[in-house]
């Protein structure tokens, strides 16, 4: 993690980060690993019913599962396009 400059702008400080973080990310789509890697997650982790009746802790980890995937894609998609 970088060190907080006083030349730049917290926002800007902000972008260079998610551009760095989405840079790495975006690089997974490269290799035919890493785009199997995104496959296998989307495949065990993207519900399409989040509720799960009867039980709140399995409908919660679902929530959680979808939204880790949602960031990830969401940096994939912000990589590519500052390509």
């Amino acid at each position: 993690m970088e060190l907080i400059r006083k030349d730049i702008s917290p926002i800007e400080a902000m972008e260079r980060r998610l551009r760095k973080k989405a840079k790495v990310v975006a690089a997974l789509k490269n290799f035919p690993e890493g785009q199997e890697f995104l496959d296998i997650l989307n495949e065990e982790f993207a519900h399409k019913d989040l509720m799960v009746k009867g039980d709140v802790h399995a409908t919660y980890a679902n929530m959680g599962a979808r939204d880790l995937l949602d960031y990830i894609n969401q940096l994939i998609n912000y990589g590519e396009s500052k390509r």
